[in-house]
């Protein structure tokens, strides 16, 4: 009822954007779909943009059109949800999929933990913020400032040396 009521008082006005932070924590399942439902209703039926912010990648995956993946307070992937989830190409966004359990796949993989802990923003590590848990990281990672947020496919950009394309094919960016 609270999440019900967070909603209600931030609709009272009609606003344009309705940015709702983590709407379905804690809540049962059932709680979780009237929610997304509500949300999607309120998207559809008023016009209202919804920005959600949420760690479900389920919720991500059932209601958004377009995601935004960061990791120590910064843009690593954007694009539209489809495409990051069919084809992530930055390592954190890859292994948050990796980690989770899938019903419409074929073959089932074992689920990938993501190793280590989040940075320490107040004496963060140079270069790349993901390098020490990045699983495909390389020298330049370590090295170099931090990659720039580019276009990596048409409508998807990623912050990484090492795109998914290339770590999983094998294959190593130019330096």
């Amino acid at each position: 009822m609270r999440q019900r009521a967070m909603i209600a008082m931030g609709l009272s006005n009609e606003p344009g954007l309705l940015i709702a932070d983590e709407p379905t924590t804690a809540l049962d399942v059932t709680v979780q779909a009237q929610i997304i439902e509500l949300l999607r209703d309120l998207n559809r039926e008023m016009g209202t943009a919804v920005v959600l912010i949420t760690h479900n990648l389920a919720v991500v995956a059932s209601l958004c059109t377009r995601v935004i993946v960061m990791y120590a307070g910064r843009i690593v992937e954007q694009g539209p949800t489809r495409q990051i989830f069919k084809s992530p190409q930055h390592p954190y966004t890859w292994s948050l999929l990796q980690s989770l359990p899938r019903i419409d796949e074929t073959q089932h993989n074992k689920l990938l933990t993501i190793a280590g802990l989040p940075p320490d923003l107040s004496n963060p590590p140079p270069g790349c913020k993901f390098h020490p848990r990045c699983r495909f990281r390389i020298a330049r990672c370590l090295q170099e400032p931090e990659p720039p947020l580019e276009e990596v496919d048409p409508s998807q950009d990623a912050r990484c040396w090492v795109l998914m394309k290339n770590a999983l094919a094998g294959t190593q960016p130019a330096p």
